[in-house]
């Protein structure tokens, strides 16, 4: 949808627009129609004294109706109309006079400032959607989030392919129409967390877990589900008792890292950020700064934590 702005005419923009519509018509002891967005009520009755036509109000919500409205004006019996573009072109088609609203400087400039706002914020919510789809593709693993509608609003690359959907066989419809399966959908409904849970979908099985999204005033907003394919969870796990079986293995976590500063904090964080990134990472300290801590935290934490740990100095 296109965002309109309706422009907030003031009293002085109705005045000044009346005064040039008199001056110039030489038009006095007549009704005239003024035609304004019904968002702002306008008091006509301050202006009247200083006009020398009956002033009477006509507002509309929105342009679908614009017809219907200066139809009835011309069934009032008034034949004169000041408003914008889409009532002077319809009051023209029924023989009415016509006269385009002034705006002020001021009042334009609150409409472009509004208008400048909407983009802002347009923007940012971009930006943001697209940074949350750009982290949530990191994964390997299959990711569902949706509204507290339950409708869907997200599922990374890896959970389409997982699905054997494309994006428009699921972004924006219910949870309900795409999965069938009643376990799968109870945590939507019921705002209720589960954690490696085997649920069905089309011919395949799959881990699954479920955690709603929760305000800090305890209101539930939506929910996330993670998923991966039962056979490849049993891959994984073949694989990493044969690495742990050669020794290979990291056995340190980010939760075993200790410090409270805020330049340890800061760091964790990174290399937080740093391990869903498939990338070399080059790791410097002094001798005894917990280079190896961090090196295996990463580690765990990355796509890669199935695979062998080796450490090279």
């Amino acid at each position: 949808t296109i965002p309109v702005i309706p422009i907030q005419t003031t009293l002085f923009d109705l005045l000044t627009t009346v005064q040039s519509y008199e001056k110039e018509t030489g038009t006095q002891g007549q009704t005239v129609a003024f035609v304004l967005h019904g968002s702002r009520p306008v008091n006509l009755g301050k202006i009247q004294p200083f006009s020398k036509n009956e002033l009477r109000l006509y507002t509309y919500e929105d342009d679908m109706d614009m017809q219907e409205l200066v139809e009835k004006i011309r069934a009032d019996g008034i034949k004169i109309l000041i408003g914008g573009p889409t009532s002077v072109y319809y009051a023209s088609k029924l023989g009415l006079r016509t006269w385009y609203l002034n705006f002020g400087y001021e009042t334009m400039n609150v409409a472009l400032d509004k208008a400048r706002s909407l983009l802002i914020a347009a923007r940012a919510a971009i930006e943001r959607s697209s940074r949350t789809r750009t982290i949530l593709n990191l994964f390997s693993y299959g990711i569902i989030v949706t509204d507290n509608n339950g409708t869907i609003t997200n599922c990374n690359s890896s959970g389409l392919e997982l699905l054997g959907l494309e994006p428009e066989e699921i972004l924006g419809r219910r949870i309900y129409d795409v999965i069938k399966e009643e376990h799968w959908i109870s945590s939507f409904i019921n705002g209720k967390e589960s954690r490696d849970v085997i649920r069905g979908f089309k011919k395949d099985k799959f881990f699954v877990s479920d955690y709603p999204i929760v305000l800090p005033d305890s209101s539930i907003v939506g929910s996330v589900a993670t998923f991966q394919k039962t056979e490849e969870v049993e891959k994984l796990e073949q694989k990493y008792r044969k690495i742990k079986a050669a020794g290979r293995t990291a056995k340190s976590a980010f939760a075993d890292i200790v410090g409270c500063g805020g330049a340890m904090q800061k760091a964790i964080e990174k290399a937080m950020a740093y391990a869903m990134v498939d990338s070399t990472i080059l790791i410097e300290g002094e001798t005894g700064s917990g280079k190896v801590l961090f090196a295996q935290s990463i580690h765990n934490a990355s796509k890669r934590r199935f695979e062998p740990f080796i450490a090279i100095n």
